[in-house]
């Protein structure tokens, strides 16, 4: 998704009629027609009346997700591994999704040890108690790296 559809997802509060929102955003109208037409078309918004446009739970979703993906939390709240077998930490903290990324996609810590955390929910519980985003826990309730790769590009890539 890009950069301009969710700078359109992320201003629209309740509801919001066309003109208020081309304001919002700063886009002229013929290109912000084009962007709500492709927000129409994937279920994100809806058109509650002539030119008043809301989000659609969907939609509230994504736009819940883009701020955990964006969100950094503070030191006290990061993710800490440790080897499940000694129970000792792994020499980093993840405070963020992207943080989690790459450590997962460039094999920072070993393989195991992130499918251990995984399989016993620590990740996904993380990700829901401190993150708040219950819809991307579930999503996360597995052990295969590769999907959880997968789920977190699409994120991440929705912020791109």
């Amino acid at each position: 998704m890009r950069e301009s559809l969710l700078r359109i997802l992320a201003k629209i509060e309740g509801e919001v009629s066309f003109d208020e929102l081309s304001e919002l955003v700063g886009l002229s109208k013929s290109t912000l027609r084009k962007y709500v037409r492709e927000l129409l078309e994937e279920g994100l918004v809806i058109e509650v009346s002539r030119c008043v446009y809301a989000l659609t739970d969907k939609g509230k979703r994504v736009k819940e997700s883009l701020k955990s993906v964006l969100a950094e939390v503070s030191e006290e709240k990061a993710y800490v591994l440790t080897d499940p077998n000694t129970g000792v930490p792994v020499p980093l903290k993840i405070k963020s999704l992207k943080q989690l990324y790459v450590v997962i996609k460039y094999g920072l810590v070993p393989e195991g040890v992130l499918k251990e955390h995984l399989r016993r929910g620590y990740v996904s519980e993380w990700v829901k108690n401190v993150l708040g985003d219950e819809e991307l826990a579930k999503r996360l309730s597995t052990e295969e790296l590769s999907e959880v790769v997968k789920t977190l590009e699409e994120l991440i890539g929705l912020t791109e």
